[in-house]
This record gives structure tokens, C-alpha cells and sequence, in this order.
């Protein structure tokens, strides 16, 4: 079995210290395999909120995989911004911006973010096809089951209290339901969201992880944890109370993990597993 904890929006400079000290405590006893970062590290990308992140994931003592999101640029730099947007964000994090691989499962890094674009919102998602199709070609690679971590997600998240607009997002989508059963993990919404995305007759399973900073959206900060048992995938958000992460319902996913060759979109039927979905990929379990 394997486990991976999936975060984002941590914010740091707007964080909530004690919200971060319980995720960490959290996290610590968990010990998951990996923990997965989906972008927004920090508030205003100053060097000390990069500092303050990096110091609170290496206190973790985990592997990690970390992206960056619209709010790691120098916001008050317009120079830099534009010329260097990730200088900082690599010289902290450059490091765990690598694919990880975990049993079965490959995290790959897909940067979303941009210092600025030709369009009001430069804090919107761009998708390059090329970064993107790369990071599937180190899976085949290596036949693994892909799991994209990126900051924006391609479409909107279903009941999401604010809408996206991904830059190819759409052909992105599209791409990303041809694996069959890919999972994308992603953040910048500040509200966690699990659904199944579908396209042409493919599907994949997008994550969105809540806040852990006090930029909150009308729903508590949360974590994601994600456990993978053989050929089941479960995903379970994790919502703050006031002193501790509480699960929530979880959600279930069957694919042939263990042979590629078989993988598929789509579930099989078998009423021996509790919560078997009767169509398309989730199952809601309480």
C-alpha cells in the first residue's frame, strides 16, 4: 500500500500557524510515502515566505514533489516578474520540481503558473503541450500510473466558488482522458473538489486540494490523503475543525494498476467490493 498526501494554497505570509503545525503534525504521523504541493507556497514571493515553506516541508522528512502557483512570482517585482518568474521558486524548490515515483504511481511536475500574460487575469493557468506531453512520455517510460501535479486545474472544479480559465486547458483535458484513469492533482481554488472528467469516451480523476492559510473560501482549510492498495485508488479531503483534520467521505477508483497493458477508464463490475461503482469511476463510500 501506498500513500500520498496532496496540499495547496499553504500561503505562506498569509498562512494560519497553528493550522500549519497540526497539517505537519498531521502529515508526520501519517508518514505517507509522498507529499504533493500543488502550487501557491507563498503569498507574495519574498525570499522569507519561500524560506518559511521550505523549512516547514524539510520538517516533514518526507519525499515531496512541489509546483509552483501564480502567487510564487515576485508580486511587486514587475521586472522580474516578467523577465525571471521563477528564479526564487527554483532556487527553494528546484529541487523537489522532479517526477516522483511511488509503487505504482508517477508524480509528475507540470507548471502551470505564469509571471504575466497578454490577458487582465495573468494570475489564470497557461498549459504548455509540450511540458505536458513530455511529463507523460518519463511515465511510459517507466510504465506508471500518471498522476499530473499542477497549480490550475484544466477545467473548472464542479461547485467551485470561483471559476478558472486554463489557457488550453480544454486540449489539455483531452489529453490527460487518453491516458485512461490519470489523476491530476491540483490547487488555486482554495476549496477541495474530487470528480471525474470526461472526454470522447475518456475519463481521468481530478483532485483539488482546499487551503491551509487563512485565504479561505467559504469552506474550512483541508489535505488531501490518497491511498493506493492494489488496484484501488482511494482519495479521502481532510477538512480542518478548529483542532484537528477530520475525514471526510471517501471516494473510490478501480483500475489495473499493476498491468498497463489493461489499464482503462473504466471500472469493472464486481459486487464483492464494497461501494463498486455501477458507471464511471467514483464511488462515493461512507
Amino acid at each position: 500500500m501506498s500513500l500520498i498526501v496532496h496540499a495547496a494554497d499553504l500561503h505562506f505570509g498569509a498562512n494560519d500557524p497553528l493550522v500549519l503545525r497540526i497539517a505537519a503534525d498531521f502529515i508526520t504521523d501519517l508518514a505517507p510515502d509522498a507529499v504533493a504541493i500543488a502550487g501557491d507556497l507563498t503569498q507574495s514571493g519574498h525570499a522569507r515566505e519561500f524560506k518559511a515553506a521550505r523549512d516547514w516541508i524539510n520538517a516533514l522528512a518526507r519525499p515531496a514533489i512541489v509546483v509552483p502557483g501564480n502567487h510564487d512570482v515576485p508580486k511587486l517585482n514587475l521586472a522580474k516578474r516578467v523577465a525571471a518568474p521563477f528564479d526564487r521558486f527554483a532556487r527553494y524548490f528546484g529541487d523537489l520540481m522532479q517526477p516522483l515515483r511511488v509503487g505504482p504511481v508517477s508524480l509528475l511536475p507540470l507548471n502551470t503558473a505564469r509571471g504575466w500574460q497578454a490577458r487582465p487575469n495573468w494570475a489564470e493557468g497557461v498549459v504548455w503541450m509540450g511540458d505536458m506531453d513530455a511529463a507523460l512520455a518519463h511515465e511510459h517510460a517507466l510504465g506508471q500510473w500518471p498522476f499530473i501535479v499542477c497549480h490550475h486545474p484544466f477545467d473548472t472544479p464542479q461547485d467551485a466558488p470561483m471559476r478558472t480559465d486554463t489557457k488550453r486547458g480544454a486540449r489539455a483535458s483531452a489529453r490527460l482522458a487518453d491516458e485512461g484513469g490519470a489523476v491530476l492533482l491540483t490547487g488555486h481554488v482554495h476549496t477541495p473538489h474530487v470528480q471525474e472528467i470526461t472526454h470522447r469516451g475518456g475519463a481521468y480523476l481530478a483532485l483539488s486540494a482546499g487551503t491551509l492559510s487563512r485565504r479561505t473560501r467559504g469552506q474550512p482549510e483541508s489535505l488531501n490523503v490518497l491511498r493506493i492498495d492494489g488496484d484501488t485508488l482511494t482519495a479521502r479531503i481532510h477538512n480542518w475543525n478548529g483542532a484537528a483534520f477530520a475525514p471526510s467521505p471517501e471516494f473510490r477508483l478501480w483500475l489495473h494498476l499493476t498491468d498497463p497493458a489493461k489499464r482503462t477508464s473504466r471500472p469493472w463490475p464486481d459486487r464483492n467490493r464494497p461501494c463498486a461503482p455501477s458507471s464511471g469511476l467514483l464511488a462515493s463510500c461512507t
